[in-house]
């Protein structure tokens, strides 16, 4: 009897320590899977860190292009505006021009015709 006793305890143990064995088999790979994970992590943090240098890499540049597409336009208004005021100078001119012209033709027609009358 008190050999069965033994046995039964020794069994129970045994029941236990496989349980034991399962759980910490369990905790095992769980460990061995929040290690890939990290080690995943640490990767796609690095990848990230890449990233960010690259995009701000390319803030930059595209602050330096904008910076030097407003320098254009800014020269090109000016450009323009100046175009513009030798336009229309240049049509004050020829107004002034054709007005002298005008007159001109006046004083020589007023000639032509007191001449042609003597």
């Amino acid at each position: 009897e008190e050999h069965r006793a033994e046995v039964l305890a020794l069994s129970v143990d045994l029941a236990q320590l496989s349980v034991l064995r399962e759980q910490n088999q369990r905790l095992v790979e769980e460990a061995r899977d929040a290690v890939e994970k990290e080690a995943e992590v640490g990767v796609l943090r690095l990848e990230l860190s890449h990233f960010e240098e690259r995009l701000s890499s390319s803030r930059a540049s595209a602050d330096a292009v904008a910076r030097e597409l407003e320098a254009a336009l800014a020269a090109s208004q000016e450009a323009a505006t100046a175009v513009i005021a030798d336009l229309a100078a240049a049509k004050r001119a020829r107004k002034e021009a054709e007005q002298a012209l005008s007159e001109e033709r006046a004083t020589w027609e007023g000639a032509c015709e007191r001449q042609d009358a003597q």
